[in-house]
């Protein structure tokens, strides 16, 4: 869809209409939708539930340093994302660092999986 809107874009401009042209169907376009993750951790047990972790990482201004830190965006039944990097948990327990259920939102370097450290970075 974006390379038709631009294709359009072009015949609007060599037409000389870009002044007459509909912008309302500019917002008829579908957004694109975010398809990837950085971390997939899938087959996670949260809740005794079986479901998919979706992790980002949010970058964070630290003693004039940009750091990456990994954050739990989403909690699944069955996640359609691609990964940059998956993780098969084999359905195992995981946990925040301290042992506590995950939440979305939880962001930390480490998670317990199968009551063992595992780093995300």
């Amino acid at each position: 869809f974006v390379g038709l809107s631009i294709v359009e874009m072009l015949f609007a401009i060599e037409d000389n209409q870009q002044n007459t042209f509909n912008h309302e169907l500019y917002f008829n376009i579908p957004e694109n939708e975010k398809l990837f993750c950085d971390i997939l951790i899938q087959n996670a047990k949260v809740n005794n539930e079986i479901c998919d972790l979706e992790i980002v990482f949010v970058e964070l201004l630290s003693d004039e340093k940009i750091v990456f830190i990994p954050k739990i965006e989403k909690i699944i039944k069955s996640s359609k994302k691609h990964a940059h990097k998956c993780i098969n948990a084999n359905n195992s327990v995981v946990l925040t660092h301290d042992s506590n259920q995950l939440y979305e939102g939880y962001a930390n370097d480490v998670v317990l999986m199968n009551y063992e450290n595992y780093s995300l970075k």
